[in-house]
């Protein structure tokens, strides 16, 4: 039987040969990972230092439409006759395949040394085309042009064994299984499996992967796009909730916020964050023998920037929480120098940090203090502030101009506000929560004179009845006591503090609150939802606000 005709359908072989893997080694394999499956029964000249060995060719030859399953460079002028055709030899690729321990323990391998405690290990691997225009084929694993680990597990294979590979989806990444002849049973062996539409120039996608000239083996290629983000405005406008969207349409669009994401690193700043907090710290650990050394815990920063670095094709994201309730200049000390970006998305500007350039690059001690660390281009910092907290501690005009600000308003779509709990200032006067936050904000710029800051987001109490949602999913809201009673414990103090008290240093002479009623804030405390604890002033503006709402919704509901 021919090689071609031993081509068979992709999902049916790869079940059939993951159950075989399943069996010999206990890995379970899913399809969705790979796009090719590939079997080969080893003959004598494709063993190394066997017995009975008469081959000195240290390649394992694959022929017909298995080919297929590898890269290789077909040149028109590359043939058979160029001399002591030498030529040929620098035609060489090298791809990456893996190898595991649980296959070396199945196959009785005599050492696994080379994992070194791992469960996996990697090898590049020689691909070459050879005798192109006379039955072209494909040396496999040459031991002169391949990685010591090759060579150990190539030794494992007796005549009759049988090669398997599994090819990564658009990588030029192998995972190898070695399958005894014993132990073949009624698998289908010498076929090959590929998803349809993939051949020989289809394989890989060449827009997706660069390859190392070091290594030889394929890198994907960088996503861009990275920037610094700051998403700021009144408390409760949902900044953090908005976050969410904006990473799912930059890059993760799956991102729930419920569950996390190993591409997502948050961190909520304060006070007394500081760059160690940020960046990493030496900390004390035990040895088993009582000796004390002293190890780097990375900061979110290091981690953040080390997933980035090792994922090049994926959008990462650092999100801090609550930026101006910390000196952030301090925070970032001389990582401040990378945050110009370039159009790309690296950092325009390089700094010598020792600490990540060990940690996050790799770089030995000899090298690290040269070595010029940079925030890539997928790596996204993503920073909230609240508007009312930026006297706390000041940003500077240098630090502001290396993000992007991004405000987030207090007003909303109230045909899909879903928020929008009954609240009950007054006995027998309720409103909707979007009416009474909507008012307050105009009556605090407007008739108080106090700047925007001042203001609340529609978000500032959640509503939502312990996170219940009704057979629409929509949420289900608290009922009226309930939501008075949130109104009076969440906002009545920062309305008394925060607000009227700085109101009564302004020339303006309206108040908020009803001044013949309310002597202090227990007074407010305890006729809120009873009493009309607002002044005329206020509820004159619920009035208008109400009027509103109503002719606008009564106008909708006519043209309708």
């Amino acid at each position: 039987m021919s090689s071609s005709d031993k081509v068979r359908d992709f999902e049916e072989y790869f079940q059939q040969v993951a159950a075989k893997v399943k069996d010999i080694s206990g890995l379970n394999l899913s399809s969705d990972k790979y796009d090719s499956v590939f079997t080969k029964s080893l003959r004598t000249t494709n063993l190394l230092n066997k017995q009975g060995s008469t081959s000195k060719q240290s390649h394992i030859a694959i022929t017909g439409k298995s080919r297929d399953i590898f890269p290789y460079i077909n040149i028109a002028s590359y043939t058979d006759v160029d001399g002591d055709n030498a030529f040929k030899s620098f035609y060489v690729l090298k791809v990456k395949m893996t190898f595991y321990l649980s296959n070396f323990e199945y196959a009785k391998a005599p050492s696994v040394d080379i994992f070194a405690g791992k469960s996996s290990v990697d090898a590049g691997v020689s691909v070459k085309l050879s005798r192109p225009n006379n039955g072209p084929q494909i040396e496999l694993g040459n031991t002169t042009q391949s990685d010591e680990n090759s060579r150990v597990f190539r030794e494992l294979f007796d005549e009759g064994d049988v090669l398997v590979l599994l090819k990564r989806k658009k990588q030029l990444h192998y995972d190898a299984f070695i399958l005894r002849k014993d132990d073949v049973g009624d698998l289908p062996i010498d076929c090959i499996g590929m998803l349809k539409g993939k051949t020989v120039t289809t394989l890989v996608d060449e827009d997706s992967f660069e390859f190392s000239s070091q290594t030889g083996q394929d890198i994907p290629k960088a996503v861009t796009g990275g920037k610094n983000v700051i998403f700021y405005g009144a408390p409760g406008t949902g900044k953090s909730y908005g976050i969410k969207y904006f990473i799912r349409e930059n890059g993760l669009p799956d991102y729930d916020p419920k569950v996390g994401n190993p591409l997502v690193f948050r961190v909520t700043l304060h006070p007394e964050y500081d760059y160690s907090d940020l960046v990493g710290q030496l900390r004390p650990s035990v040895k088993e023998n009582g000796r004390v050394t002293y190890e780097l815990a990375p900061g979110v920063f290091t981690s953040a920037l080390k997933k980035a670095v090792e994922n090049p094709d994926k959008h990462v994201f650092l999100i801090m929480e609550e930026m101006s309730r910390s000196n952030v200049a301090a925070v970032f000390g001389d990582l401040f120098q990378l945050l110009d970006r370039d159009a790309t998305g690296r950092s325009q500007y390089s700094i010598n940090n020792e600490l990540l350039a060990n940690k996050v690059f790799g770089i030995g001690p000899d090298q690290a203090n040269d070595f010029p660390v940079f925030l890539p281009s997928n790596l996204t910092i993503i920073g909230t502030v609240n508007t009312n907290d930026q006297n706390v501690f000041v940003m500077d005009t240098a630090f502001k101009r290396r993000f992007l600000w991004k405000y987030v308003s207090t007003n909303i779509d109230l045909a899909h506000f879903t928020n929008n709990a009954k609240i009950e200032i007054a006995t027998n006067y309720s409103i909707d929560w979007a009416v009474f936050y909507q008012s307050l904000n105009h009556f605090i710029v407007a008739d108080l004179g106090l700047a925007e800051d001042k203001q609340i987001g529609p978000y500032f109490i959640n509503f939502q009845d312990e996170g219940k949602v009704d057979e629409n999913g929509q949420p289900v809201l608290v009922d009226r006591k309930q939501a008075t009673e949130l109104v009076r414990d969440k906002l009545l103090q920062y309305l008394w503090e925060d607000v009227a008290k700085v109101a009564q240093n302004t020339f303006v002479d309206k108040k908020l609150f009803d001044d013949q009623k309310i002597s202090c804030f227990a007074d407010l405390y305890d006729k809120f939802g009873h009493e009309q604890v607002f002044s005329k002033e206020f509820v004159d503006e619920l009035g208008i606000k109400v009027a509103k709402v109503k002719k606008e919704a009564d106008f909708e509901h006519a043209e309708n």
